[in-house]
């Protein structure tokens, strides 16, 4: 789940927290890539956790963003003045 600048992962059936992480921006958008990765889009960067929940990367993203969209192991990031970034997972 993601509030303002922060995330955290948390286990259904025991409520125990898994993870919890403060971000560089607002969160806008909780995407999952398949079977590879959790793709957290925030206002002025991407960031990709592993499936274990560790972090595998962050990526600064010069504008806001306005749309993510995961194919093919690739983040296709849209920003609001149509710039597009790709990301490979």
């Amino acid at each position: 789940m993601g509030v303002d600048q922060r995330i955290a992962a948390v286990e259904l059936a025991t409520g125990r927290v898994l993870l919890s992480l403060g971000l560089g921006s607002s969160v806008l958008q909780i995407k999952f890539a398949k079977e590879e990765a959790t793709v957290i889009a925030c206002e002025t960067e991407i960031t990709v956790l592993n499936l274990c929940n560790s972090l595998r990367s962050v990526h600064e993203i010069i504008d806001i963003v306005k749309q993510v969209d995961i194919a093919d192991g690739v983040i296709y990031v849209t920003t609001l003045n149509n710039g597009r970034r790709e990301i490979r997972i």
